[in-house]
């Protein structure tokens, strides 16, 4: 069994404890004493340990996942002695992967991005390297996407800060169907699983290009398509694709 460090307890290290304790194998979790009072909490709901310092996490985990805020990354890093090929795991946006390694070069440095879907094992991760370890890791949190260089790790995050978006769209729903009379909780339930069929289906039939899937469901006369039509007309798609650019700049520019 792997010991995973977590040096730095915010809250997605909270969703990613609560994701590896309901797995089947989750790795022996140690946490760090920063942010103590979300640290004794994750320890007295899970049973975990919380090590002296950091620098006791560091020497008792076989890989240690770095989850700090990123002005505050590099100092910590570098404050800490690391074992040769010891891993090292970046969950820090826009922390490039070679800062973190010049900051612990004896290190074998990794970079994942997951989501605080993690919590109900739902969360992709993208993952740069490629690393085995690392993969194991994450794969009980949901699947695991690696890309061939940093570039893409930019471009695949995307997708992280997309998943965001997606809470506003369901709230638009949820509400219109509630000012309609229907009750708050089944609206939820209605948009949030209409949400996740749509998901799985694109997901497991990966090979059928959306529009495609989108034309099928919106035929002439229906009210999907009228809905659609009334997006098109005022340029809600272009808009939509639009903000997944400025995310995509805003991440190349951190």
């Amino acid at each position: 069994m792997t010991t995973l460090g977590i040096l730095g307890i915010g809250h997605l290290s909270e969703h990613l404890v609560a994701g590896w304790m309901r797995s089947a194998e989750p790795p022996e979790l140690l946490l760090s004493p920063r942010n103590a009072e979300k640290a004794e909490a994750l320890a007295e709901r899970f049973g975990l340990s919380i090590a002296a310092d950091n620098q006791a996490l560091v020497d008792r985990s076989e890989a240690v996942l770095l989850s700090v805020r990123p002005w505050h990354a590099l100092e910590v890093v570098r404050g800490l002695t690391w074992r040769p090929g010891q891993s090292l795991i970046s969950a820090v946006a826009g922390l490039l992967l070679a800062d973190v390694q010049a900051a612990a070069p004896q290190a074998k440095v990794t970079r994942v991005m997951p989501l605080i879907a993690a919590a109900v094992g739902e969360s992709p991760t993208t993952l740069y390297p490629e690393d085995a370890l690392t993969r194991a890791i994450f794969a009980p949190l949901g699947p695991v996407v690696a890309v061939p260089d940093e570039t893409l790790f930019d471009a695949a995050n995307i997708a992280h800060c997309y998943y965001g978006c997606l809470y506003a769209l369901m709230e638009q729903a949820e509400a219109v169907m509630a000012e309609a009379g229907l009750d708050p909780a089944s609206a939820r339930l209605l948009a949030s699983q209409a949400t996740r069929a749509a998901a799985t289906m694109a997901r497991d039939h990966h090979q059928e290009p959306l529009d495609e899937t989108t034309a099928a469901i919106a035929t002439e006369g229906s009210f999907t398509k009228l809905g659609l039509d009334h997006l098109q007309e005022r340029e809600a798609l272009t808009a939509w694709a639009e903000a997944c650019r400025v995310i995509h700049r805003a991440i190349r520019e951190a």
